[in-house]
């Protein structure tokens, strides 16, 4: 169960509700437009494409390019409707991109996409947060347990965190990796400027002095800030865990 089958890399956007997604959609086919695999659109006629559109639950679209046809990209947008509610999560009310492929997949080189592909796709896309993503590893993390072993159940049977620090959170309001929170650290991310000053209390500069030197990359995208704070595409759990353990305490996060 523990073992890493797929790659996620993985963007969150919160909607702007005066913005069309379908405007939106068109922008990003404009730009992806001179991208090539993995995860660009460059090369394809976009006559042949299917759009999202207004009528589905959850408007969305998946496409793949023919150079790289086992890499997933999936477009999801939230439709535009004022639900009276301040979102402090990336469950809803956000526009998404998702990327998915298999570790071993042998038409894509992992350092590349870690390098070159997925910052471009951030810079064109704008993000509040953009994330290589180890769903197990950050489930283990933040519930306190390590692959292997059984997590520990609520009254209602199902999982719940014994981390101190992500409880602490919890209690007082903050949502763990929210839009307002930075709590696991995934071994590549962007943040953006808003998400720095929000959930660090500095700017994307300050990041970049506490980590240069320090992580294989870190440097400037957008108005935030792109990290790799480990480029193994191997990457174990006790990897997982250092970035955890290293880097928390030189950002100054719980």
């Amino acid at each position: 169960m523990s073992k890493v089958d797929y790659f996620t890399f993985r963007m969150f956007r919160p909607m702007n509700i005066a913005e069309p997604f379908e405007n939106i959609h068109r922008y990003l086919l404009s730009k992806l437009s001179h991208i090539g695999a993995p995860f660009g659109l460059k090369g394809i006629d976009f006559s042949d494409l299917k759009l999202p559109y207004a009528e589905q639950q959850i408007p969305n679209v998946r496409y793949t390019h023919p150079d790289t046809p086992k890499v997933t990209q999936d477009y999801e947008y939230s439709h535009r409707v004022d639900y009276g509610r301040n979102e402090d999560n990336y469950f809803s009310g956000v526009d998404r991109i998702l990327y998915r492929f298999r570790r071993n997949y042998k038409q894509v080189d992992f350092y590349d996409v870690v390098y070159t592909h997925f910052p471009q796709v951030i810079e064109i896309f704008q993000p509040r947060l953009g994330e290589h993503y180890y769903a197990l590893y950050s489930m283990y993390y933040e519930e306190g347990y390590r692959p292997g072993e059984s997590p520990t159940l609520g009254e209602d049977g199902s999982p719940i965190s014994i981390v101190p620090a992500y409880n602490d959170l919890r209690a007082r309001g903050i949502t763990p990796n929210g839009r307002n929170n930075i709590y696991t650290l995934s071994p590549a991310c962007y943040w953006d400027g808003d998400l720095c000053q929000t959930a660090l209390g500095y700017d994307r500069d300050e990041v970049i002095r506490r980590l240069a030197g320090k992580v294989p990359d870190v440097h400037p995208l957008a108005d935030g800030v792109y990290i790799i704070f480990n480029d193994n595409p191997l990457l174990s759990f006790d990897d997982f865990l250092a970035i955890q353990h290293t880097f928390k305490p030189i950002l100054g996060l719980q």
